[in-house]
């Protein structure tokens, strides 16, 4: 079945602000910020007819959408949509040392070796196990016009793939907060659109 399906970043967190490490393991909020880029979200794309919103199990992701769902929109929740783990780094600001460990872990990513992953976090070929379960589940369903919020580094993994790109190039496709994907699938294959839009949020910095 043909679908237009629009894969978007939540909006900020104090967590973002602040250079905190979430990943999975962090359930935080929006803050003030990420909730305007949520309402400036809903007023770039109210105009489209969405049948479905997907949301990870985290409530930035849902918080995001609060609007689609606000108006009357069937709303789901799936785990398999949640940021990627990354271990004894979540919660906490970046040291150095953890910076060396994250460099050398995106070292081995661009290498090819997905197995690689931060001390009690997930690799990358755990990622990509739950984003194909993800896109399978998306081309399964009856709706047509689907809007689904995610976090950075797991819109860049499924964007990447969505793509037909290794993973080794997965920066390539780099999420800011709000982020917009449209992507296409016509039954058979995907085409991405566009990738990490944020013209959107034009509004909130003319206004500041």
């Amino acid at each position: 079945m043909q679908k237009t399906v629009y894969f978007v970043r939540h909006g900020q967190t104090e967590y973002n602000r602040k250079h905190i490490i979430q990943g999975r393991g962090v359930d935080s909020d929006l803050n003030e910020k990420g909730r305007n880029q949520a309402k400036l979200l809903y007023q770039a794309y109210s105009d489209i007819d969405f049948e479905l919103v997907v949301c990870s199990s985290l409530k930035r992701t849902e918080q995001t959408l609060h609007h689609f769902i606000e108006s009357g929109l069937q709303k789901e929740n799936t785990a398999d949509l949640d940021e990627i783990g990354w271990g004894e780094h979540e919660g906490k600001r970046a040291t150095k040392k953890m910076k060396r460990d994250f460099d050398k872990m995106l070292v081995e990513w661009k290498s090819g070796n997905f197995d690689a992953c931060l001390q009690g976090g997930e690799s990358l070929n755990e990622l990509k196990s739950r984003v194909e379960r993800i896109i399978k589940q998306i081309e399964a369903k009856d709706e047509s016009s689907i809007i689904v919020c995610s976090h950075g580094r797991t819109l860049m993994c499924l964007v990447c793939m969505l793509a037909g790109e290794s993973l080794t190039q997965m920066w390539r496709f780099s999420q800011s907060n709000t982020a917009v994907n449209k992507c296409q699938f016509d039954g058979t294959s995907w085409t991405v659109e566009t990738v990490g839009d944020t013209s959107h949020l034009k509004m909130e910095e003319e206004h500041g």
